[in-house]
């Protein structure tokens, strides 16, 4: 029974795929508030847009790039205030290059 419960695990483990993820690295946090929190996109009263390029070692072959593209806006409705957002980020990482599309959503509260 102990050898078919090893058996079992073997074959198991054998055929799971393992995928690993990656996250952009940045350090101007104030730049993008909302991309690590969907609650801060529209915060003030007008169409705000904003870019972000990092490049880590430059000159050094398949070093780490990363673009970012925010676009965030409040609308009206039904007297509500809500706001809008979608950002897009590109991430190269030496053989591997990610592309991520997000749409945000925060409904304002006073």
């Amino acid at each position: 029974m102990r050898s078919l419960f090893i058996c079992f695990i073997f074959f198991l483990l054998a055929t799971v795929s393992v995928f690993a993820q990656q996250e952009p690295q940045i350090s101007q946090y104030w730049a993008l508030p909302g991309y690590l929190n969907p609650g801060a996109i529209a915060q003030n009263d007008q169409l705000t847009v904003a870019a972000l390029d990092r490049m880590q070692w430059v000159g050094v072959t398949n070093a780490p790039k990363t673009f970012f593209v925010t676009a965030e806006m409040p609308f009206r409705l039904f007297k509500k205030k809500h706001g809008v957002g979608v950002i897009v980020v590109n991430d190269q990482a030496g053989l591997f290059s990610n592309t991520d599309f997000a749409l945000q959503y925060a409904f304002r509260l006073k």
